[in-house]
């Protein structure tokens, strides 16, 4: 179990005990946790949105996975290439679209006759 170091302090300010702060340093009251095998403790800052979208999944799934475990399988997907690809997906929506034009009717010989 962890040991905490507690600090009290008085209500008193500082100044009224002699001491002088303002060339303090802060620094680690608790020991330094262990990492899991294999994973890195970071700070990042992301947009509330992508956050949110993530906490919304983890929630989804009866917090069987938690938002950072979704987060790093998002980021793994993409760096294997098995997110989809924004050419890839474009030229799937492009081919879609084409194949759906060359079967319907085309109307541009009736148009043309019409302007005659």
């Amino acid at each position: 179990m962890r040991q905490l170091l507690i600090r009290i302090i008085s209500a008193r300010p500082a100044a009224a005990h002699g001491r002088d702060f303002s060339k303090g340093k802060r620094v680690r009251v608790l020991p330094p946790e262990s990492e899991p095998e294999g994973k890195t403790r970071i700070t990042i800052r992301l947009d509330q949105d992508i956050v949110g979208r993530f906490f919304a999944m983890a929630e989804e799934s009866g917090r069987a996975a938690g938002y950072q475990t979704l987060i790093n399988a998002a980021l793994e997907e993409y760096l294997d290439g098995k997110a989809p690809q924004l050419e890839e997906m474009l030229r799937r929506i492009i081919r879609v679209e084409l194949e759906s034009s060359a079967a319907r009717p085309s109307h541009a010989g009736a148009k043309a006759g019409m302007a005659s």
